[in-house]
Order: structure tokens, then sequence, then C-alpha cells
């Protein structure tokens, strides 16, 4: 609506490009901050929502990172940006320079669901599981039936063995979702996951024969497999990832599902092959 208004507002083309990268139509968004840059070459969201694109789906991490601070140069208080970089310095193993990014991203944006959400994924991802759980509280205490935030807070509860609590969260998001297949197909695999870590084989098993595997990323059913200790079947679904460019491999370095693969000289070689800086 407000381009049909305003053709030459280019904010409102970066805008657009937040919601096609979210919605992964890669080309429209490239189209979009592209459009946005032509028009103001200094806007600061167009640079983050290019660097997102950059991390996310073309795996150029320097060219990413290179928007990105573009971006928190010309828009110091845009909550986006911050958010943004902060998942992106978690997914390169930069904790520290996470977490203040994070931070940041709240600090401009206190009452934002997203926004604390992202300084819950990133203590997940950098092993702050009791600082995971606080936050995670905190998001869910603001909304109760967010469901990104049961998500991840079941991903914690799996860490610490908590697998009961885990799959009490997990069926929260089934609940939220029931009428969305492609959701409840994920949330499965999560499912299957927890029931794994906690050595029930055959319940992971079950579920996995549950899901529809074009509803399913390959990425998070290797988690499965490398927690069952099925390590052939789990670099064959990291493969798979890999030939379906699968966005969720940017989380190979610090993902805690797949530390049980780390020493394989396979897992190396996936790293290098998807280019994530060491």
């Amino acid at each position: 609506m407000a381009i049909e208004k305003d053709p030459n507002y280019a904010l409102a083309y970066a805008g657009m490009a937040d919601c096609l990268n979210y919605s992964a139509d890669r080309e429209e968004a490239a189209k979009a901050v592209g459009k946005a840059l032509e028009l103001d070459e200094e806007l600061g969201e167009a640079h983050a929502s290019l660097g997102f694109s950059r991390f996310l789906y073309d795996w150029d991490f320097a060219g990413a990172e290179s928007e990105f601070q573009k971006a928190l140069a010309l828009s110091p208080n845009y909550a986006e940006a911050h958010h943004w970089y902060a998942i992106y310095l978690a997914n390169l193993g930069r904790h520290d320079e996470a977490f203040r990014e994070a931070e940041m991203a709240v600090e401009r944006d206190p009452l934002s669901l997203l926004m604390n959400m992202t300084a819950g994924l990133n203590y997940y991802l950098g092993r702050e599981y009791e600082r995971a759980v606080t936050q995670l509280h905190k998001v869910i205490e603001m909304e109760t039936n967010f469901p990104a935030a049961h998500s991840v807070l079941g991903c914690v509860y799996v860490q610490g063995q908590m697998y009961l609590e885990a799959l009490a969260e997990y069926d929260k998001v089934l609940e939220l979702f029931k009428a969305v297949p492609a959701v409840g197909n994920s949330v499965k695999v999560l499912k299957a996951q927890a029931y794994a870590r906690w050595g029930k084989s055959g319940e992971a098993l079950e579920l996995l024969d549950e899901v529809n595997a074009d509803f399913t990323s390959p990425y998070s059913v290797a988690g499965v497999y490398a927690a069952l200790g099925d390590e052939a079947k789990a670099f064959e679904a990291l493969n798979k990832a890999y030939e379906q460019h699968d966005m969720q491999l940017v989380s190979l370095k610090v993902d805690p599902t797949l530390d049980g693969l780390r020493d394989d000289q396979r897992f190396v070689e996936l790293v290098s092959r998807v280019g994530l800086p060491g």
C-alpha cells in the first residue's frame, strides 16, 4: 500500500524485502532491497536486509558482515539490524559479541517479542542455558502464546536433560499450530530429538515415521540420528540438506544438537563447504 502511494519510498521497499526474506522468497527479496538501495544508498534498513539475505541464503558471510556494519553505522538505533547481526555472530561462534548485539536490540525495542527472543536464542547457541531459560520465561510472560519461545525453551530443556519439560513445550507449540501441517512436522522432529536424547529410540523413530518428508528439513532430521548415534544416517541427512541449500546449515558450527558429530572429518568438511569461517 505504501509503495502504491509513493513508488519512490525507499523504506517501504526495505520493509517489503524483510517480509520476503522471512518467507524465503529470495529472488523477490533481492529485487525489493535492490530497489530500496537504488532510491537511497544510505538507508541503513536496506543494508540490514541485504546482510540478512547474504547470511542466511547466500552463505556470503563476509559480505553479510559488511552490510550489517554499514547498517549499524547508518542506523545505530535500528533494533532489527542489531537483532540480525546478533544472530549472525552467534552462528559464527562469536558469542560475546552476539550477546552484546542482542542486548542492544532489546534496549532499542524492549517490548518486542522478537528482540527479546533473540537474546534467549543466542544464550542457547552460546551454551548459556540458565540465562536462556530466564530470558525465554521473560518472553513467555510477555506473551504466553508466542510459539518460538516455547520451541527454543524446549531445546534448552533437552540440553539440560529435562525431557518431560521439553516435550511439554513442544506440545504447546503443536497446540498453537494444530492447523499448520508444516509446523507440526517440524515440531514432531524436535520431539523425536528429545526422545532420542532421552534414550527412547522407539518413540523417536515412530515420530520420524509420522512426518511428511516434503515438509521436513533434513537438517533437523540429522539431529535425531545424531542423538541416536546413527552417524551414517545423520550425515546422509546433512548432505541432503546441503544439496537443498537448507538455510539452517548456517548453524552448523554452534548447534548443540550436532555436538556428537563434531569430531568426524565429514563434519569438518561440511562446515568448510558451507563456507563458515574457522
